[in-house]
């Protein structure tokens, strides 16, 4: 029998792709280190002091043709392992300067003033980068790519949108490969500064969760923490529960 969607009784949360947008201090690797170990760090912006103490194996690459080669390398043996629960990409923006410097490599034409072209190397770039993130997203377990952001302003210098520091058509297409595109934010509520997760298209931010659905099983900003909103998604699945059980109508047989 065809599969109908209406059977769809709740999200498998096993298996979830995030993709974290954000500006600098916003909580974006701190929200990394909030998911469950052990896991793997491809540490492209080279922090991974951010997650001492935690057990995360993690690899560094340098800015180089050979960089991108250990990268391969690195992430075939760990899908191969399938030991890590959470697979961590820090940063996407770091990782395409690499997959750049392999595609001048590869193909040693220039522009004019000896760069890149365009219509060559970006799309060498793409070709790269969307390769290894078909095989990343193959691993069954949490993946957390990681972005910088970068903000789109008019003719006068006001901010009219934003979107993920990358070139070309990456900044569109590599978000779409993910199921969960969240923006991180600084709020100052009672006088507190508060980082949290914008999960839908409000203001600058074009973010989107298939976890929080059509039902809206998720607020429009959540806490910046991996269990905080495992808790949220559980509260609203047990809400639901609730709302479907049937009244029991006992009746009383000793009266007439």
């Amino acid at each position: 029998m065809m599969p109908n969607a209406k059977d769809i009784t709740q999200t498998p949360v096993d298996n979830l792709n995030f993709f974290v947008v954000g500006g600098v201090g916003s909580g974006k690797s701190f929200f990394a280190t909030t998911f469950p170990t052990p896991a793997f760090l491809f540490d492209f912006d080279k922090q991974a002091t951010v997650y001492e103490g935690l057990d995360v194996d993690y690899e560094q690459y340098d800015f180089s043709s050979a960089g991108w080669l250990k990268f391969e390398k690195d992430l075939s043996k760990v899908v191969l392992e399938k030991k890590y629960k959470t697979i961590i990409i820090d940063s996407m923006t770091s990782m395409q300067s690499v997959a750049m410097e392999r595609a001048l490599l590869v193909n040693p034409q220039r522009n004019e003033v000896g760069g890149a072209i365009g219509k060559v190397h970006y799309s060498l770039v793409r070709c790269l980068i969307e390769g290894q993130m078909r095989k990343l997203l193959s691993y069954i377990g949490y993946k957390v790519i990681i972005s910088h952001l970068e903000f789109d302003k008019d003719k006068e210098g006001n901010i009219i949108g934003c979107h993920p520091l990358l070139v070309g058509a990456l900044k569109t297409i590599l978000p779409s490969f993910f199921g969960e595109i969240l923006y991180t934010e600084r709020r100052r509520i009672d006088d507190k500064l508060q980082y949290c997760l914008q999960t839908v298209n409000l203001g600058l931010y074009n973010a989107r969760s298939n976890l929080s659905g059509r039902t809206k099983k998720l607020p429009d900003f959540v806490p910046n923490n991996f269990n905080s909103i495992m808790e949220l998604l559980s509260k609203k699945k047990e809400e639901e529960c609730k709302k479907k059980l049937t009244p029991i109508l006992i009746l009383d047989n000793t009266k007439t």
